[in-house]
């Protein structure tokens, strides 16, 4: 009985073509900043408007930018974790985006004054906006947000 032949090439056309599979995804890989973020712009829902001059829907990264800037300004103005009497956030959605809602309640201290929260202008990326509330019952309520969609509430406790 003879024994069968092995294919042209055999273990080392096997071998250079696992190695050239493998040259080729490691330059993938390497050159995955080029590529990918191309990919992500293409999926819909993405972040990034599917219908020319759309405005941008990532109300998620816009909240949690208000935020930052807003827990910031808090900290230079003197607001201390001892002041801050409780802190709960909410998820919120609105189609096919998502954002965290954060309410702040704060222990005004003496001498607090509410012009140097409506003085400062927010910062890009966010055109979010501030709506102030006049004081009632030892409450002042700050909302900032775009339209409906509030990003971050703070609620001051007057002493």
């Amino acid at each position: 009985m003879k024994a069968p032949r092995a294919s042209r090439g055999g273990i080392l056309l096997d071998l250079f073509l696992i190695a050239a599979l493998c040259a080729g995804g490691i330059a993938l890989w390497v050159s995955r900043a080029r590529w990918a973020p191309s990919l992500k712009r293409a999926v819909p829902g993405a972040t990034a408007p599917t219908v020319p001059g759309a405005p941008e829907r990532d109300w998620g990264a816009r909240a949690a930018a208000t935020q930052g800037w807003v827990r910031a300004f808090l900290s230079d103005a003197g607001v201390g974790d001892a002041d801050v009497l409780k802190a709960y956030n909410a998820e919120r959605r609105e189609g096919d985006s998502v954002w965290v809602e954060s309410t702040l309640e704060i222990r005004a201290r003496r001498g607090f004054s509410s012009g140097r929260f409506l003085a400062r202008p927010i910062p890009p990326p966010t055109d979010a906006r501030l709506e102030r509330r006049p004081p009632t019952a030892g409450r002042w309520l700050l909302e900032l947000g775009e339209g409906a969609r509030i990003y971050q509430r703070l609620i001051f406790i007057l002493s």
